[in-house]
């Protein structure tokens, strides 16, 4: 009898984490087709395009504005990657870096402002039912912006989805900018650099040493993101987070 009740109780989490597994999977899939349809129905890499070239012909004026472009992006649950590879891009790698630093983190403090003040009634009804919001919580409890750090360290979560769940959480707003900031460096600077090399290799006076070691760097760099990555993975697993 004990051993029949003990292997009852081990099975029913798998049991109940299925269908949330489906729902996570149905979720995904219909997530990427509307972004396929969007990309290929609405001209984003031509309005993109349109913007970096006018951001380059402002001179001093355009990482400011680029800043608030890429924040505003952020907040309206855009692609970030287009402008962290174009920040990279225009602006070389140093101050590539500051710019999607500095509007990264600013359309996630938007977004968790906006859940904890405007928003708050409508990001509740959605996430406060979700076990992992609910998981979140806890280890927000706990932990405060050390969990907020670590998931920016690992993008496993939807970065826009998870700044509006943070609003919602009771880590303080200036621990929440700051771990934002400080997790967001190693992705920012992947993306980053992968922009500004991609503008280096494509100079036609790069000779051939000058070209491997800056490939020999994106891959150095990529590695260490991944490191990066199954650490802070690991870390969220251990605060009991299911992802």
């Amino acid at each position: 009898m004990e051993t029949s009740s003990l292997t009852e109780s081990g099975d029913r989490p798998a049991q109940e984490n299925a269908p949330r597994r489906r729902r996570r999977l149905i979720l995904t899939v219909l997530t990427l087709s509307f972004a396929i349809f969007l990309y290929a129905n609405l001209p984003l890499a031509e309005w993109m395009t349109n913007f970096d070239l006018y951001v380059e012909s402002l001179g001093p004026a355009g990482p400011p504005l680029y800043v608030i472009g890429f924040a505003i992006s952020v907040a309206l649950f855009l692609p970030v990657l287009p402008f962290s590879l174009g920040a990279g891009a225009l602006f070389g790698f140093w101050t590539g870096l500051l710019v999607a630093l500095l509007g990264t983190t600013g359309g996630a403090s938007l977004s968790f402002l906006l859940a904890r003040t405007f928003l708050r009634e409508q990001v509740e009804r959605r996430m406060t039912r979700r076990p992992t919001f609910r998981a979140l919580d806890r280890a927000i409890t706990q932990s405060g912006g050390r969990i907020v750090f670590l998931t920016r360290l690992a993008p496993i979560f939807p970065f826009s989805i998870i700044n509006m769940a943070y609003g919602l959480t009771g880590v303080r707003t200036r621990s929440y900018v700051a771990a934002t900031a400080l997790g967001m460096i190693p992705t920012s600077g992947v993306f980053v650099f992968l922009g500004s090399t991609a503008v280096d290799l494509a100079e036609p006076e790069e000779d051939a040493i000058q070209t491997s070691l800056k490939i020999a760097s994106v891959v150095v760099t990529l590695v260490v993101i991944v490191l990066l990555t199954r650490f802070a993975q690991k870390a969220i697993r251990e605060a009991d987070i299911q992802t």
